[in-house]
């Protein structure tokens, strides 16, 4: 089977004994497959047949067409074409011309019932020809085949338009999609982190609200506006129009109720008035008209007086329709924040908004499209249904590329199948679920996963990690660079701007190279501010990192002051315990087994303040860490070894008369060197320290605050059920059998129910 549906029907034919066999090829055409079937009504082996099919032709399935058709020769010499699709498509008058209208009907009927009941529907119908007419057909189609470029694509239309006509309506079929385990936690958790949550889905209106419902996605208590049923631009901006000043008067309600006074648009983006103004009311009015009006002027031309009359009657008509709905104000639109509010949206309460793929088609106008993205990122949140892979990933485009450049969110796209493709390329970050639709969507995306659920650990633990680690290191990164500068720019203010460098160009080489990457690298890969457990528990601290909180400027000012503050106490501290800062004498080490004391010299001042500056920003890495783990310990020690002894070599290499001739050696013999140490590591690193311990008790109070919720929820949840015990669990669905036996006693024979089951991602 190429999806979980068709394994569905597959299987149910198994339990009605029909199981297939084999499939093989066509000995004659290459196209045509052999299907062979064991056939059991009874009871008894003897009752047990093989048939053979042969399917001539397969017309796949395509999102335009929304069917599949197959042509097939029957064991007993008849010829065949069945067909299957979704009901908006297969209920056509011209496609079922050989059902009545009356059937039609209550097929539809019949759709709808199974589609409120969270089924997944498809339609079947057929048609027996002649072998002539089968002949005449399939010869035209491999002709089509056969062709190229533009006259293949007319003539497999043309083709698949003869085809796909005059048939019978068959059967209605419900397959239930059941949900993973997990989904409605995972869906809980995102929601609680500030992941705002949308369903793009190709399923009917009423399958994909009660799948939705049962999943969490539209919690009971939400109210749901819908875009839906229709066919013009006018209904659709109508409706558009029409919600945003439904939620305009939400909002004032809502802070009416709360009394406080409405903040001035001027002020605040957030709290604006939603409804259209008047230059966007012009602005959709002209697309109407123009849309009313043929583009082409020769048209026109043949249009009738009353034509033109009534097209400028309707305009006028809608008009005064939108008009009612427009705000006496003319600013721009602007999207409102959304970012930490229990309940997004400009009503600040919970409204869902759904729109299936033809009003799509309006409402992606671009005269619309920014009154419609409006709509959607006020409320808090959107199902579309019957939609498109290309209107998927119009979609995605159209969150990614509505807002300015600086406040474009971040998107990611969660598909299975190979309908989802085009949406999992257009966003940010594609996630691909492995499952049993095929490998088109995990080849496409960047990350892949076995089951929904664990999306939350992507993105709420390991995602949570992964921007902490290169937002932090980048920091770090910061801070180790403007630490070893600010020394060398504050020599150049002692040293009358001389050009003399305290460093030797050995040490300006090897300083983001040896002496600090390695420890910075491994804090990059391997950090865990928090636990595994802490993140899924609480998965409000995803907020934390939003919006690229972590890079913002003044976290980066804070870091590049931790810098400047770093290489100034390390200057000023070697200036004056080592140099004597012009007050003092300048500190002495021992040489000669102690015989006499020798002075500091400029170069012995720019080692000791290069060991400074590198233990100083090695140190920092630690306080920084909230996870001193081995990886961390071992690049301490490779850093520090190595370093060591090439510096300690290195001495002995250079002539006598240099002046870097036995500079560290002469450093670890001065007193005032080691006493120097201490000092200066407590004096830079006191307000990471206390920034540190500030940090510390912000995440506890955080964590903290979410085991109280999750404790009062538990209690609410308790004295509920012991108030009000739940009811019985309703009677189990029924089997198919039973469900077969009573398709069997509708009164249309041909019109039959098959409630299949499959377990599949939602």
């Amino acid at each position: 089977a190429n999806s979980p549906d068709e394994k569905a029907l597959v299987d149910a034919a198994s339990k009605l004994g029909i199981s297939l066999k084999s499939v093989t090829p066509d000995p004659h055409y290459e196209s045509a497959r052999r299907l062979a079937f064991q056939i059991n009504w009874g009871q008894s082996h003897t009752d047990v047949t093989t048939q053979e099919f042969i399917v001539d032709a397969t017309l796949e399935f395509d999102h335009t067409r929304r069917r599949m058709t197959v042509m097939v020769r029957h064991p007993d010499g008849t010829f065949h074409i069945h067909s299957k699709g979704a009901e908006s498509s297969m209920l056509e008058p011209n496609l079922c011309s050989r059902t009545s209208s009356e059937i039609r009907t209550k097929a539809l009927e019949r759709v709808n019932e199974i589609a409120l009941a969270g089924l997944r529907t498809l339609v079947f119908a057929t048609k027996q020809l002649s072998q002539d007419e089968y002949q005449q057909l399939l010869d035209e189609r491999r002709m089509a085949l056969s062709r190229f470029g533009e006259a293949r694509r007319e003539a497999l239309r043309a083709s698949t338009e003869r085809i796909e006509s005059g048939l019978e309506l068959l059967a209605v079929t419900g397959i239930e999609d059941k949900l993973q385990i997990g989904v409605k936690e995972c869906l809980e958790n995102l929601r609680a982190a500030g992941i705002q949550v949308w369903v793009l889905t190709g399923d009917k209106e009423e399958t994909a609200i009660t799948v939705s419902q049962s999943a969490g996605h539209f919690p009971e208590s939400m109210t749901i506006v819908r875009i839906t049923g229709c066919t013009d631009f006018t209904s659709v901006a109508e409706l558009v129009f029409k919600h945003l000043q439904g939620l305009d008067a939400r909002y004032e309600q809502a802070r009416l109720n709360q009394c406080r006074p409405r903040s001035k648009p001027e002020v605040s983006a957030g709290t604006r008035c939603l409804s259209p103004t008047l230059d966007e009311i012009d602005e959709v009015v002209c697309a109407a008209a123009q849309l009313a009006v043929a583009p082409d002027p020769e048209k026109n031309k043949k249009k009738t007086k009353s034509e033109l009359v009534n097209v400028r009657r309707k305009i006028k008509k809608f008009r005064e329709k939108i008009s009612q709905y427009g705000s006496e104000t003319n600013m721009p639109y602007r999207v409102p924040g959304r970012r930490g509010r229990a309940k997004p949206g400009a009503s600040e309460e919970s409204v869902g908004l759904v729109i299936d793929g033809a009003s799509l088609v309006h409402a992606l106008h671009p005269s619309l499209r920014a009154a419609f993205l409006d709509l959607c990122m006020n409320v808090t949140t959107v199902l579309c249904c019957r939609m498109s892979p290309m209107q998927k990933a119009s979609m995605v485009e159209l969150v990614h590329m509505g807002f300015g450049e600086m406040q474009r969110p971040v998107t990611a796209a969660i598909g299975d199948g190979g309908n989802d493709v085009s949406m999992i390329l257009q966003a940010n970050v594609g996630i691909g679920i492995y499952g049993k639709e095929g490998k088109e969507a995990a080849r496409a995306a960047d990350y892949v996963l076995p089951q929904f659920r664990f999306l939350q650990n992507l993105l709420l633990v390991h995602g949570h990690w992964a921007y902490h680690r290169i937002s932090h290191t980048m920091l770090l990164f910061y801070f180790k660079c403007v630490a070893f500068v600010t020394t060398s720019i504050l020599l150049a203010f002692y040293s009358g701007f001389s050009a003399n460098a305290w460093y030797s160009s050995v040490v300006f080489g090897l300083y983001n190279l040896t002496l600090t990457s390695l420890v910075y690298m491994l804090f990059g890969m391997f950090e865990r501010h928090l636990t595994y457990d802490q993140l899924l528990e609480n998965p409000k601290l995803y907020r934390t990192i939003s919006r690229n909180a972590n890079l913002h400027f003044r976290r980066i000012i804070l870091f590049v002051l931790d810098g400047v503050w770093h290489g100034s106490v390390i200057f000023f501290s070697v200036y004056f315990f080592l140099a004597g800062g012009g007050y003092f004498g300048n500190a002495v080490f021992i040489d000669n087994k102690g015989a006499h004391g020798n002075h500091f010299d400029f170069t012995l001042c720019g080692g000791a303040a290069m060991v400074y500056v590198v233990v100083c920003v090695n140190l920092r890495v630690l306080l920084q860490s909230r996870d001193h783990n081995l990886p961390m310990f071992i690049g301490f020690l490779i850093t520090l070894v190595p370093n060591v002894a090439f510096f300690m070599a290195i001495q002995f290499k250079v002539s006598p008369s240099s002046s870097d001739y036995l500079t560290y050696l002469k450093l670890t013999l001065s007193p005032a060197f080691w006493l120097s140490f201490p000092v200066i590591l407590i004096t830079a690193s006191l307000p990471v320290l206390i920034w540190r311990i500030k940090s510390d008790s912000w995440w506890q109070s955080h964590m903290s605050a979410g085991k109280k919720r999750k404790k009062h929820a538990r209690t609410s949840i308790l004295s509920t059920v012991l108030n009000d015990p739940p009811k019985s669990d309703s009677d189990p669905p029924n089997h198919i059998n039973k469900e077969a036996n009573r398709a069997g006693q509708n009164e249309h024979p041909s019109f039959q129910l098959v409630r299949l089951s499959s377990t599949n991602a939602t």
